[in-house]
């Protein structure tokens, strides 16, 4: 009648958990350090860093999110993104402004236009429990096949303020295949992706 009612056993499981992570003195150090110095992206000698992705359109433009009554998109979209995950972790506890920040983090683990998640959707549920295929798929964010043209890399490098004559874009974490001949170098030598797929879970796809 309760499917959702933990038991006895699973509660204290739960606990011990939580405080492991909130009393490990060594997490919090390091977790306080990310969220101290960390951003969406930097901009070191005309390189511009950045995880995931720029969202955008498949017309090549950034896409929109809208949050509060106001629109963000490109720059001020990854800026926004800063002051909301800092709200989250350094806001007054219990007040609507830290939890909707809080929300918001869910939000970018598995949103549709979330530049750390990347795709359409998390078909986590449905790769586990359901065996029709094309409810396996997850579409990633246009900006993944974008990045093949040097107008779309030149536009991305304007939005940051930086010349496409002397500056690049150093992109982390996203796989490389490179058993499908696909290069690290995008959009004409303006792109360059990094950690192309270090991971062991990723090696039978990229063929690193």
């Amino acid at each position: 009648e309760n499917p959702l009612e933990l038991t006895a056993e699973e509660k204290e499981l739960m606990n011990t958990i939580s405080a492991s992570f909130r009393h490990s003195e060594i997490l919090q150090k390091h977790i306080k350090f990310l969220y101290s110095h960390g951003s969406m992206y930097k901009i070191v000698n005309s390189n511009l860093l950045y995880h995931g992705c720029i969202p955008m359109t498949d017309d090549g433009e950034f896409n929109t999110i809208s949050f509060g009554g106001r629109d963000y998109c490109g720059k001020n979209y990854l800026e926004f993104i800063d002051s909301q995950v800092r709200k989250a972790y350094f806001g007054k506890s219990g007040s609507s402004e830290k939890n909707d920040a809080k929300d918001f983090m869910w939000y970018l683990w598995c949103g549709a236009k979330s530049p750390l998640f990347g795709k359409n959707k998390m078909a986590a549920f449905e790769k586990y429990f359901l065996t029709e295929a094309e409810l396996h798929k997850e579409e990633m964010n246009p900006y993944y096949k974008m990045i093949n043209n040097r107008k779309v890399c030149e536009k991305i490098l304007q939005e940051f303020s930086l010349s496409p004559q002397n500056a690049h874009i150093i992109n982390g974490h996203v796989p490389v295949k490179i058993k499908e001949g696909e290069s690290p170098i995008k959009g004409g030598g303006l792109l360059y992706m990094i950690d192309g797929g270090i991971s062991k879970a990723y090696h039978s796809q990229t063929g690193i």
